[in-house]
């Protein structure tokens, strides 16, 4: 993994695969995909990504992700949309307008 800065100054990992932006994520997250990467037999593998590397391409539905995806594609993505929205939250929390979830930006 190599580091790099972000815009906001903090230290930013980019995992295994550096092919997408959405896999740049801070130290701690890369620590934890690192590490779910040593359990990926066991948790079913890699069957829904052509190049064997998760990642958020568009938005899935619950019932998709219940159905369609190992339990380490389940978890890797989930620790990706964590890594994420941990990236992105002070510009969610400025742009949140105080209505119910739906109908903020």
């Amino acid at each position: 993994s190599s580091s790099r800065q972000s815009s906001a100054g903090s230290s930013v990992r980019r995992t295994t695969s550096d092919k997408y932006d959405n896999c740049r994520v801070p130290p701690f997250f890369a620590e934890v995909l690192s590490d779910l990467t040593r359990s990926r037999t066991k948790l079913g593998g890699v069957r829904n990504f052509a190049d064997g590397m998760p990642h958020i391409g568009y938005k899935v539905t619950a019932e998709e992700f219940r159905q369609k995806y190992t339990n380490y594609e389940y978890i890797y993505l989930t620790v990706l949309g964590l890594a994420k929205l941990h990236m992105h939250c002070e510009e969610i929390v400025r742009r949140n307008n105080g209505r119910e979830f739906k109908d903020n930006p």
